[in-house]
């Protein structure tokens, strides 16, 4: 037998009851977690309750026996209404809300009525309307222009001397295309010749002024009438209707030095027809010839039987050729037109000027 054996071990204590192996720690951090658990549901109970308690009072807190320190009007506290919410102590008057229609494109009109108590309405100030107010105001009658016809048209001038009038003028209207020609003369009573710088022709109707379209004011002269003279006129324009009785010319003028020939004269002239046209030509002389002309119109006008122009046209010439067959100082014209026109035919005269 072997006397070197090991000896026996020595007996372990085992752990007193109730005691686990993490040791008394442990048991301590378990029973407070479950503690702390309990806590808490009580409290969500006692908060949960009061909050039912509260809503089924509309907001007020119930007065108990246990203060007796408080008065009812003392405890009873508003309620608190939410944007958008109805205090729960409000009757119900709403009707039902209409549950929608299962059928397909029906439209459900969602009714609402409000609360007697509750006002929402606000009453507006109302206008009375008598029985003889009216509502529609009367069109207003825009009476119709007349116009009279007036035959002396305007000229003005600002200077020392006004003597510009117009004579013998007649106005026609050609209807099939509603061309207006207005035929006349120019007067000069002052002993001041004047060059006009501008005009402006204005058309009427029986209903008022017609605006005129493209307009032809022609003279025989480069726009200047020279003192204690007339000369003659032709304006023809484009008008938007045939009716066109009367016209204003305004005729804008200045001082001008203008000096006329005296030695100037019709020899002799002939008219004749041709087709549409009345063809005018002849003979013209001056008798200083030594100066000829630096210019000469020679004009041809057609009168009416009362004495007003109804055709105007001329034969400007400004370079003067010397014809060895003729005497000195005598030419010959032709080539010179009056167009028919809608004033008719009259009585043809020729004239002549230059300086």
């Amino acid at each position: 037998m072997n006397d070197d054996a090991a000896p026996p071990a020595e007996p372990q204590e085992a752990p007193p009851p109730g005691s686990t192996a993490g040791g008394p720690d442990a048991s301590l951090l378990i029973f407070g977690a479950l503690g702390l658990s309990i806590f808490i549901v009580l409290i969500a109970a006692l908060l949960w309750f009061g909050g039912q308690q509260r809503l089924a009072t509309g907001g007020q807190v119930v007065p108990s026996q246990s203060q007796p320190g408080l008065t009812p009007a003392a405890q009873v506290m508003l309620p608190i209404v939410k944007r958008g919410d109805q205090p729960d102590n409000v009757p119900e008057t709403q009707a039902p809300v209409e549950k929608p229609s299962d059928t397909p494109g029906a439209v459900v009109s969602p009714t609402l009525t409000l609360s007697p108590e509750t006002d929402l309405t606000a009453t507006l100030p109302t206008e009375t309307i008598t029985p003889t107010q009216s509502l529609v105001p009367e069109p207003t009658q825009i009476s119709t222009p007349t116009r009279s016809v007036s035959p002396i048209p305007s000229a003005t001038f600002s200077g020392p001397y006004e003597g510009l009038s117009i004579r013998n003028d007649r106005l026609c209207v050609d209807t099939r295309n509603n061309v207006v020609y207005i035929f006349g003369e120019i007067v000069n009573n002052s002993p001041q010749a004047y060059d006009i710088v501008d005009w402006d022709l204005h058309l009427f109707d029986a209903l008022g002024e017609v605006p005129p379209g493209s307009t032809i004011f022609d003279l025989p002269t480069p726009s200047y009438i020279f003192s204690n003279s007339a000369i003659p006129f032709a304006i023809s324009t484009q008008a938007g209707t045939p009716n066109i009785i009367d016209y204003d010319l305004h005729l804008d003028y200045v001082p001008g030095q203008h000096f006329p020939r005296s030695d100037l004269r019709i020899d002799e002239y002939a008219a004749v027809t041709d087709n549409r046209f009345i063809q005018v030509f002849g003979k013209w002389s001056h008798t200083d010839t030594a100066n000829p002309p630096e210019f000469v119109s020679v004009i041809s006008i057609a009168y009416d039987n009362q004495g007003r122009l109804i055709n105007m046209n001329y034969l400007a010439i400004t370079y003067i050729t010397v014809d060895p067959s003729l005497p000195p100082g005598q030419h010959r014209f032709d080539w010179l037109y009056l167009e028919e026109n809608p004033c008719g035919t009259g009585t043809v005269t020729v004239s002549i000027l230059g300086e």
